[in-house]
């Protein structure tokens, strides 16, 4: 056990529902700074909603870029993060080499305020780095019903820990069913039962359908999972905006206390599936030193549109890992609006993704009509007043292969695109570099004020 979480007051995984219950945050949060503000917008979505409704209007998010592998240190908005403020911020701290507990102030008080459970809701994260490294949430709680705590571990490519930066979100759903666009669970524990089945919401789960969610083990290391209701596309469908259905794509974290992590085997989005009505899914987890198929808990997250719920969403599926430059054929771009327009606006330009070595990759969104939102380099970029946040993850057969985010993103404003480029790496279970799919997503609190 340790002692540093220990005296946190939070408890490790395995079994993550001994944890202690954190509260989640808001989407939107830095337009709402109250509990209050909460309730009110919760309510307003819950009773006002269309049937158009989308997933930014649908739940909480806070996300947090980490800068600090070596370090305790504080960052209080953009570009770092969506949440605190210069004399409150987001507090990263190293407890032992790569291990690090990330704390949003006031988090689980205004997930609270909102009618929900300390300690639900969902949480994605990415290494990000050059030399194959992987991190995995070992739990998240809350000591004080006050501040949110995110434990993240870091492992080198031959498992052992290791200091590394990192992307982290956590997210939340306020429980209404909008229509196929949206579904996130937690799959614990690892090896059993054989099958079980999650309902529509539930303190770790949302199927924006409203329908179950179906968990089996079918072996060692390997899941199968089915989304009822979730059609490949969107409530809306096709819209003058340019929005069109896609099949989406899916983010998977590794959760617990050990150096297993997990990727996506396969994806069967119901338009390419023999149920028109459901979207199969089949993740795989791995030995962190030896690459071995291994149980694992984890965190998965499906979506056609806005996968963290914030403002603008920029996803993509490459699945040519060995082809010089392609346009994919999954990806979508969507900048929410500001000014109460009940459609996202979608920009058609496909994505191109470029391959400068074996598993280097340079995934760039173009901006087109509506701006995807200023990304730059958190490291030497300059301010900008989005947050943002990056997600990748591996696809592909169960070889022990991953990825990690590269070891720069940035962003160009060039009138009239606003372009963002983003750096991915891949690696062997031992830190070889290889090519491998992935699935990618470009999150931002950019919004368009008028469309």
């Amino acid at each position: 056990m340790n002692e540093t979480l220990v005296q946190a007051g939070i408890r490790e995984l395995p079994h993550s529902r001994d944890r202690l219950r954190i509260s989640k945050a808001p989407r939107r949060a830095q337009r709402f700074r109250t509990p209050l503000g909460f309730l009110i917008l919760a309510g307003l979505l819950m009773l006002g909603r269309t049937s158009h409704a989308y997933w930014t209007s649908s739940a909480y998010s806070a996300n947090v870029y980490s800068p600090c592998p070596t370090e305790t240190c504080q960052v209080a908005g953009a570009p770092y993060t969506n949440w605190g403020t210069s004399s409150n911020p987001v507090t990263i701290s190293q407890v032992a080499t790569g291990q690090y507990v990330v704390s949003f102030p006031g988090l689980a008080a205004y997930i609270l305020g909102a009618g929900f459970a300390a300690g639900s809701g969902h949480v994605q994260v990415t290494a990000v780095g050059t030399a194959g490294e992987r991190c995995k949430l070992l739990s998240f709680g809350s000591p004080d019903q006050n501040v949110m705590q995110l434990n993240i571990n870091c492992f080198s490519a031959t498992g052992t820990p290791t200091n590394s930066r990192f992307t982290a979100n956590w997210t939340h759903a306020i429980g209404s069913y909008p229509g196929p666009e949206e579904a996130y669970f937690e799959a614990n524990p690892p090896s059993g039962p054989t099958t079980y089945d999650l309902g529509s919401f539930g303190p770790f789960q949302w199927n924006s359908t409203g329908d179950e969610i179906h968990v089996s083990r079918t072996s060692v290391g390997l899941y199968q999972i089915t989304l009822d209701g979730q059609n490949g596309g969107t409530d809306w469908g096709t819209t003058t905006d340019g929005c069109v259905a896609n099949s989406g794509i899916v983010e998977v974290t590794a959760l617990g206390a050990d150096n297993t992590y997990c990727k996506v085997r396969s994806y069967t989005p119901a338009i390419n599936n023999q149920n028109p009505n459901v979207t199969s899914i089949q993740v795989a987890c791995f030995n962190g030193s030896t690459g071995a198929m291994a149980d694992s808990a984890y965190m998965l997250t499906y979506s056609t549109m806005f996968p963290t719920g914030l403002d603008t969403a920029a996803i993509a599926f490459a699945n040519e890992p060995s082809t010089s430059s392609y346009n994919p054929s999954v990806s979508q771009v969507l900048v929410n609006t500001s000014d109460g327009n009940t459609w996202p606006s979608c920009d058609t330009a496909a994505p191109t993704i470029t391959r400068s070595g074996v598993g280097v990759y340079t995934v760039t969104f173009w901006g087109g009509r509506h701006l995807v939102g200023a990304l730059y380099d958190p490291i030497s970029g300059p301010p900008v007043n989005q947050s943002q946040y990056v997600k990748v993850t591996g696809y592909g057969a169960p070889s022990g292969s991953y990825c990690e985010i590269g070891d720069t993103w940035v962003g160009s404003i060039v009138s009239p695109t606003d372009n963002v480029s983003i750096s991915v790496r891949c690696f062997g279970y031992s830190g070889t570099p290889v090519d491998e799919e992935f699935m990618i997503d470009f999150s931002s609190t950019w919004d368009d004020s008028h469309i």
